[in-house]
């Protein structure tokens, strides 16, 4: 199937690959799906899709999964980059072939439950071992965030979910990096809304991290069964990382990567139903 229609999601993906910069510096990870969901507000989205066509490493495959119910039938368009090494190329590079499904989503009670029903009916290669998680209005704040949490799992082999610094949507104010269980809850040790001055960059191994822009090897979904949707899109991560940690698995926050999160429902500019409350600059 090619993307061709005229819904609003094939305008934005089809307006996000026109503009993607030509270059020779990126890479694709073979490995790697990425799943971005959205809703009726598409305020945002445009800026999450051109901060994911702009990494330095590219998910091979990139799944959209439409929860607004406007999707009828799932539509797929690729695209091709060409890596080269800093040294002197001996042979012509081979071509990478990017892959960006839309697929459809009913009745998805949460975020990590919109991923779940979307992984049943997208085309993803059985040879996908992890997944790369990102609400529409969760975008990398630079152009190496999926780079940086690669390393750091190549490094830290053992973690089962690596979550990413949470900034403001311009990038510079913080949210959150990583969270600590204290005293029968979880605390964020973070002041919502500090400058960024990489105060926190040394932490490692958290208690919780957020889902939105998560780093999760497939198999830490299977070994603990997943995220639960009861608890709803605000607290499923905390939950999720609980279970790991009590199972003893590991999670750990990669402060080097950056993503810009509106938190548009948690800030009041997204109703419930997933729509736009007041105009918001995107």
């Amino acid at each position: 199937m090619t993307l061709s229609g005229n819904s609003e999601i094939q305008r934005i993906i089809g307006g996000a690959l026109a503009s993607r910069p030509y270059s020779h510096s990126q890479r694709a990870e073979a490995n790697v799906t990425a799943v971005i969901t959205v809703e009726d507000d598409l305020r945002y989205l445009p800026r999450t899709l051109r901060a994911v066509l702009a990494q330095s490493v590219l998910p091979s495959t990139i799944v959209v999964a439409d929860c607004s119910g406007r999707t009828v039938q799932s539509v797929q368009t690729s695209f091709e980059i060409i890596p080269t090494k800093e040294d002197v190329l001996e042979t012509m590079p081979e071509p990478q072939r990017i892959s960006i499904q839309i697929v459809r989503v009913a009745q998805a009670r949460s975020f990590a439950d919109a991923v779940t029903k979307v992984l049943r009916n997208a085309q993803v290669d059985t040879s996908t071992k992890t997944l790369w998680l990102l609400h529409d209005e969760s975008r990398p704040a630079d152009d190496h965030c999926l780079e940086r949490l690669l390393d750091a799992w190549a490094n830290s082999p053992t973690a089962a979910l690596l979550g990413a610094k949470q900034l403001d949507w311009e990038g510079r104010a913080l949210h959150g990096v990583g969270c600590y269980a204290a005293r029968g809850r979880v605390v964020s040790l973070v002041v919502d809304g500090e400058p960024d001055q990489e105060q926190y960059d040394g932490r490692r191994d958290v208690f919780s991290v957020s889902l939105a822009g998560a780093l999760v090897p497939v198999n830490t979904l299977a070994a603990v069964h997943g995220a639960n949707p009861w608890f709803g899109t605000f607290d499923e991560s905390e939950d999720l990382c609980r279970r790991l940690c009590l199972s003893g698995r590991r999670v750990v926050v990669v402060p080097e990567a950056r993503i810009a999160h509106r938190r548009a429902r948690y800030d009041g500019v997204r109703s419930r139903d997933g729509g736009a409350i007041e105009p918001d600059a995107a």
